[in-house]
């Protein structure tokens, strides 16, 4: 199983679980569900900003997110990784183009793939600079700072209405080429979780 597959099944558990949850909460009195509207969109493996079948490509998950805003939903928009590379045009720009456009998208968090770290680690450094939306990373640490790379947050607290949401943002990523990762350590994605999902429950959150 690629790695892209691995993280969609990853993902696809958690938010099957989430749901199950969520949906429990919905009927219980004084839930704080009831009165904060989150609709959480998710995106992976973003390799292009032009239109698909004459839509607008990226330009379609900004207007979701907008006419979400304009009927009183609460929109967050997370990105799952792989988004720098592989692309035509990043061969050009190196992934300039991406950050440019999720920014005007109106991303609001993301984590990495195992693609962002195809043009090495200062350009990924320089790309999570440049972005205007937050990182979550929790299990690649740079090992000159001993914490998460680009100054990225292990995990995140989010607090929508009465709803309070904890974030991680795990990475798989590949064997890849060792001057490429020598500045990085890459946790087990399942050690990582480990560690950070009981902080998230100390801090009371209502899903994860």
């Amino acid at each position: 199983m690629n790695v892209s597959a691995l993280r969609a099944l990853v993902l696809v558990a958690a938010v099957c679980g989430t749901s199950t949850f969520a949906a429990a909460q919905r009927d219980e009195p004084g839930s704080p569900w009831a009165d904060s509207p989150l609709t959480i969109l998710q995106l992976n493996d973003v390799y292009s900003i032009t239109p698909v079948d004459g839509a607008g490509g990226l330009a379609r998950v900004a207007t979701l997110k907008q006419t979400l805003a304009a009927a009183g939903r609460t929109p967050f928009v997370m990105l799952a990784g792989d988004f720098l590379s592989s692309s035509v045009e990043s061969t050009v720009f190196k992934g300039e183009q991406m950050i440019a456009s999720l920014n005007a998208a109106g991303l609001d968090m993301a984590t990495l793939g195992n693609h962002e770290f195809d043009f090495g680690i200062d350009l990924l450094l320089q790309r999570m600079a440049e972005a205007k939306f937050q990182w979550v990373v929790s299990n690649v640490v740079d090992l000159r700072t001993n914490r998460p790379i680009g100054g990225a947050e292990p995990f995140v607290v989010r607090t929508f209405g009465h709803l309070k949401v904890g974030f991680i943002g795990l990475c798989l990523t590949e064997e890849g080429p060792a001057e490429r990762l020598k500045q990085v350590r890459i946790l087990d994605p399942a050690e990582a979780a480990a560690m950070y999902i009981p902080m998230l429950k100390a801090q009371q959150v209502d899903a994860i």
